[in-house]
């Protein structure tokens, strides 16, 4: 009786079969969850994320409806959700800045604190912020940034301008008086007339230029 041999490569090979997105959320969930929390401090927050996260794994898959290599896909997905957490909470900051900054220019007293009632509108001002910045002298638009947007105490400003406390705060409110005048006039202009605050506030400005409050 003759045998026919069957070559190995004659044989169907076995398909892998990628599990489905959703199954495979439900199975790492804890994995996906400290994933999350390495990186989130706020457990709520963490939580909420990876709510966001399994949405969009359902809507893309209901969408798309083939995956190749789940567990690839899934991991992108996840820090794509984390990177729109990151740019939403950055937009927040530069805004609730921005309003801050805007109060104090416009306040009489220089202890108004924003209301955070209207710090809605915060995000709508941002550009305007930028712009009035932009059209001060370095070393106002430098003192601006130092004490109102990098908090910067003032006794430590002062010593990097090496200059007294008093002196400090003549040119502080000088410097919110140029950006009041920006704010509510963009027609308005650095007065490249008015002499300089000095090297040291030549230095400050230029460590603290325009890309630091956008980028902030």
């Amino acid at each position: 009786m003759l045998h026919t041999e069957i070559l190995r490569s004659d044989l169907p090979q076995p398909q892998l079969v990628e599990p489905d997105p959703c199954t495979r959320i439900l199975a790492r969930r804890g994995t996906y969850l400290s994933y999350l929390r390495r990186r989130i401090s706020d457990p709520d927050t963490a939580e909420d994320l990876l709510q966001d996260f399994s949405l969009k794994v359902i809507q893309a898959f209901r969408h798309s409806g083939t995956v190749h290599n789940t567990d690839a896909w899934l991991s992108r997905v996840l820090r794509n959700t984390l990177f729109d957490h990151y740019r939403r909470r950055d937009a927040r900051r530069r805004a609730n800045a921005a309003y801050a900054i805007e109060v104090t220019a416009l306040s009489t007293s220089d202890s108004m604190a924003p209301d955070p009632a209207e710090a809605g509108e915060a995000d709508l001002k941002l550009t305007e912020i930028e712009a009035a910045l932009a059209r001060l002298r370095p070393d106002q638009a430098g003192l601006i940034r130092a004490l109102y947007l990098h908090n910067q105490p003032r006794d430590r400003l002062a010593r990097q301008l090496n200059v007294t406390i008093g002196t400090l705060n003549v040119r502080v409110l000088r410097a919110r008086h140029a950006l009041r005048k920006a704010l509510m006039d963009p027609s308005v202009k650095a007065d490249a007339t008015s002499p300089a605050a000095g090297s040291d506030a030549g230095c400050l400005g230029s460590r603290y230029r325009e890309q630091d409050f956008s980028n902030a």
